[in-house]
């Protein structure tokens, strides 16, 4: 890190500090209130369309979201279907085999029934 320095900046492609404060003259206090409010209204103007491009590009994502979600619900929508139908061509084909499955399936479910059952009753 450099030492602070007085000096004017060595940079060639800018002119010395001197130049600048010869060729600037002090502004006076309306003309600097005016640049102030200038800066201000500028700032307020940057900021709105900051705001405004936020607001579109929210607007883009929530687009984005919802068309992502109607696919997603759309691809579920099909999957369904087609186990539905794959459940129903095995209860065709295997009749006696579903029935046995439902009620193993039922007898299950009641037996984990009872089971939470008894354990909220202690």
């Amino acid at each position: 890190m450099k030492p602070y320095s007085s000096e004017p900046s060595r940079d060639p492609t800018l002119p010395p500090v001197t130049e600048f404060a010869q060729a600037a003259p002090e502004p006076s206090l309306p003309n600097g209130a005016a640049r102030l409010a200038s800066d201000v209204k500028d700032v307020g103007l940057q900021g709105g369309q900051a705001i405004q491009r936020l607001v579109h590009d929210t607007g883009d994502l929530a687009a984005q979201g919802a068309k992502s979600v109607r696919s997603s619900a759309h691809e579920l929508r099909e999957r369904s279907m087609q186990l539905r139908e794959a459940a129903a061509s095995y209860v065709r084909h295997e009749p006696v085999k579903s029935v046995l499955l439902a009620a193993a399936a039922g007898a299950a479910l009641m037996g984990l029934v009872t089971l939470l059952g008894r354990a909220i009753a202690r």
